[in-house]
């Protein structure tokens, strides 16, 4: 009689192992499966913000220099560049918006200075990007198309049209 209880209580010891092994697994299973959605939600999130965050920009530049009127597609040390033209205190001065060395980059230089050999690294990093375009859609209200690819590989676009013309 001894014996079978002893049988009668390893069963239950495990079964109570058991249990709580299926109970672990089941928790640890489902936290890993909430990290990953998490970390992705975060990635996705990220991404956005960084679409949003560099048109906004590029907008937000164009905005405050639409009164002025004096926008123009260029290039500076080759790459293309949305130039943007203002003069302060009867003296003229430019802002260059371009990608160089994987960022899009803002230089802001008076237009008596001569530029030097390694002028696109003097323009400060705003943010990764991989490629810019800037390019002139034409038509009546003469809008400018710009393109950002990201590092991630998605491409986002704007048009700007100047309001002051």
């Amino acid at each position: 009689m001894n014996t079978e209880r002893e049988k009668k209580h390893i069963v239950d010891i495990l079964f109570v192992l058991a249990l709580f092994l299926v109970f672990t697994l089941s928790t640890l299973t489902l936290v890993l499966f909430g990290a990953n959605i998490y970390q992705n939600t975060v990635n996705d999130m990220e991404d956005n913000y960084n679409a949003r965050t560099v048109c906004s920009y590029i907008l937000g530049k164009f905005r405050s220099n639409d009164s002025c009127g004096d926008t123009n597609i260029g290039s500076i040390d080759g790459k293309p560049s949305l130039i943007l033209n203002q003069e302060i205190n009867d003296t003229s001065y430019s802002t260059y918006i371009y990608e160089y060395d994987g960022y899009l980059r803002e230089l802001f230089v008076s237009d008596n200075v001569t530029l030097g050999s390694d002028v696109l690294n003097a323009g400060n990093k705003l943010c990764p990007v991989e490629d810019f375009e800037v390019n002139d859609c034409g038509g009546e209200l003469n809008p400018i198309k710009i393109t950002v690819k990201l590092p991630d590989g998605d491409r986002d676009s704007i048009y700007l049209s100047s309001r002051a013309k």
